[in-house]
């Protein structure tokens, strides 16, 4: 017995889909959030269908920047069906995006991190960019101490062994990271 073929998009859905896609893939979020404004409060599920469609079709999601001015923009699409754990470019987690765009200056959000470990991002996902090093290490790597709590409530593994066999508080000998080490210390053993 067959079943039944989901009904095809309506021709609006479409261009809105292509258009959503384009604005991501060329790091317009005003523009993306503005195509998604128009379903949200009328239409749920053509809102779920139209960032189906949009998201497998965009190089997603090569922002110019990831902080807080798009928290409104991924918390709509997360909420719709965007997946918490997808690759950048098919390359790296979201996650260690977000890292990669800190710096010892503040850019980088804190706020979107949490808010993609809120929708369910793997916090022990391997981090490519960093040497193929689980989140927590790489976060401690970089300094970027603000991550390494949300990580760790969210229940990364400060014993998962990096490629090389370290683990976190390894990590922050190596990298000479005292401020992890008394953050891992402080979660950790309360």
């Amino acid at each position: 017995m067959n079943s039944p073929m989901p009904p095809e998009p309506n021709q609006s859905l479409i261009a809105d889909a292509a258009k959503l896609s384009a604005y991501l893939s060329s790091g317009r979020a005003f523009d993306a959030l503005a195509v998604l404004q128009q379903y949200e409060e009328c239409y749920a599920d053509e809102l779920r269908e139209l960032v189906s469609l949009a998201i497998p079709n965009s190089e997603i999601i090569y922002l110019t920047r990831f902080d807080d001015s798009e928290l409104e923009l991924f918390t709509t699409m997360l909420s719709n069906g965007l997946a918490a754990d997808f690759r950048v470019g098919g390359v790296d987690y979201i996650l260690a995006r977000i890292m990669n765009d800190h710096n010892p200056h503040g850019v980088g959000s804190e706020g979107l991190f949490k808010l993609f470990l809120s929708f369910g991002a793997n916090p022990n996902a391997i981090a490519l960019g960093g040497g193929t090093l689980p989140m927590l290490h790489y976060a401690v790597q970089e300094h970027a101490n603000s991550f390494i709590e949300p990580l760790l409530r969210s229940g990364a593994d400060a014993r998962l062994a990096s490629e090389s066999g370290w683990d976190a508080y390894q990590m922050c000998a190596r990298a000479k990271n005292s401020t992890a080490r008394q953050i891992l210390d402080r979660i950790l053993n309360g």
